[in-house]
């Protein structure tokens, strides 16, 4: 996009407009430039000789795209869902290629800012292999730093396990329980370990019941608090679809409360 030419490339705009008008790029529509592959490819190879310039490019290209990405999932959860998930495909390139980069950086920031974004982007599509191996391939780059945020670092498991549950489920599993055991129990310290609770509530199959069920009524109760309402309601049905293991009352009462969340936040 124009925004993100500006901000990577550190340009003002008037910069940008004379290499349209030089033919260097095109500019498509009223928010992108499009650059010629032959063009693209030369450009690249000499970012790649400058060293430390390249790496300040890509640096700015993931701090660009993972803070677009938490800009797009507040859309996500509301009544604008639709046109930001047809958005947000057109710049998945961008976007891939940007998560990677800040877990390979270990930049924490940028991957909690961006996790919960990109994990309903990819269940919405119900893109699930393409989203296995991204999240497995971040959870790999990411596990060779030794600060990283636990709560980042559990939800690339957790999220990795949920999507090869549709492609390799004899791998899922065991992903998703290394990533809930690094976890706390109580209430949940931030976001990204309040809906790693509720993928996990949603991905289990009756065992550990009494944990699962306290994990999600206590990411109710989080979400509750922040408040987050969207949040709220999808807790509220993982901890419905536990509950019917053992009391189908309480299960429909949650779940009835969950639509009406959900209804609330649009």
């Amino acid at each position: 996009t124009i925004g993100a030419a500006e901000y990577v490339t550190e340009s003002f705009p008037s910069t940008l407009a004379l290499l349209v008008n030089r033919c260097l790029i095109k500019r498509i529509g009223l928010e992108r430039y499009e650059i010629h592959e032959l063009l693209r490819q030369f450009a690249s190879g000499k970012l790649s000789a400058a060293g430390s310039d390249q790496e300040r490019v890509r640096t700015r290209h993931a701090e660009f795209y993972m803070q677009a990405v938490a800009k797009w999932f507040r859309k996500l959860t509301g009544p604008e869902q639709y046109p930001t998930l047809e958005y947000m495909g057109h710049e998945m390139g961008n976007v891939r290629s940007a998560f990677q980069h800040a877990a390979e950086l270990g930049a924490s920031e940028l991957l909690h800012e961006a996790c919960e974004g990109l994990f309903f982007y990819y269940d919405m599509r119900t893109q699930f292999e393409e989203a296995a191996e991204v999240f497995l391939n971040a959870t790999n780059a990411y596990a060779q730093h030794t600060n990283r945020d636990n709560s980042v670092d559990a939800f690339l498991r957790i999220a990795s396990g949920w999507f090869s549950s549709h492609t390799r489920p004899d791998l899922a599993a065991e992903r998703m329980t290394v990533g809930l055991k690094s976890l706390s129990e109580g209430l949940p310290e931030d976001r990204l370990h309040a809906i790693g609770n509720v993928i996990c509530a949603y991905a289990s199959t009756g065992e550990d019941l009494e944990g699962h069920i306290q994990r999600a009524s206590s990411s109710v109760e989080f979400y509750r608090d922040s408040p987050i309402s969207w949040g709220e309601g999808l807790a509220m049905a993982a901890w419905a679809s536990l509950e019917s293991y053992r009391d189908v009352a309480q299960a429909e009462s949650l779940a009835y409360q969950s639509l009406r969340l959900h209804r609330e936040a649009g």
